[in-house]
């Protein structure tokens, strides 16, 4: 039928990254038939693509009244909520969404963001510590967790934390670098000398580093 020819049109030029195309044969077929789940689907993505932040929530919005179980919509709209500051909307979607997938690590992330936003710091550091326990590897968490563990003061933990980060990703200047901070922040100064060459000696080429030694020296 003409609708999913429309769509199929999409695709095609969505493939291709032939954005503005794809949205014009999407919003036909949504045009024909204004319920028509895939298109929509569809669509959102597309506007992702182009940039269209509010026509893309507007697509998700959409989705979810159409099929309140959608948890591709409810994902989506549970970030728009979160980068909106609007964390209650944003928490009932997350929460949906891993009642049905529980270990979502994307949605667990962003439950840990919005703890940690209502300062629910303990709260949020438990839910850090269940990524890692899904996925050892993910570094993103425990440089979460040492984060969490800083602002509650637990600098040992905090370290450990970040010590693990290095050692999951340890070409990653963000972790080192962060640990090299966290010295600073406790006046540890020859700690945060020692590590801070320790990551030029292991960098030689990148000059910001240099600089940020000379810095230290100032």
């Amino acid at each position: 039928e003409k609708k999913r020819t429309y769509l199929e049109a999409g695709k095609t030029y969505f493939e291709k990254g032939e954005y503005k195309e794809a949205e014009i044969e999407y919003r036909n077929a949504i045009q024909i038939d204004p319920n028509f789940i895939a298109a929509h689907e569809q669509l959102g993505e597309t506007y992702l693509k182009l940039g269209q932040a509010k026509e893309a929530f507007r697509e998700y919005a959409q989705l979810e009244v159409l099929d309140p179980n959608h948890l591709e919509a409810k994902r989506k709209l549970a970030t728009f909520y979160f980068l909106g500051k609007r964390y209650e909307d944003a928490q009932k979607r997350v929460e949906a969404v891993l009642e049905k997938a529980p270990e979502d690590i994307d949605m667990l992330y962003l439950q840990a963001g919005i703890l940690e936003q209502q300062d629910q710091l303990d709260a949020a550091a438990e839910i850090f510590q269940k990524i890692i326990d899904i996925d050892g590897k993910q570094s993103r968490a425990l440089m979460a967790l040492a984060r969490t563990q800083a602002r509650q003061d637990d600098f040992t933990s905090a370290e450990s934390s970040m010590r693990a980060a290095i050692a999951v990703d340890p070409e990653a200047l963000k972790p080192q670098l962060a640990l090299f901070s966290l010295y600073i922040s406790r006046q540890d100064y020859e700690q945060a000398e020692a590590e801070l060459k320790k990551v030029i000696e292991n960098n030689p080429d990148n000059i910001d580093l240099r600089i940020l030694l000379g810095n230290y020296y100032l």
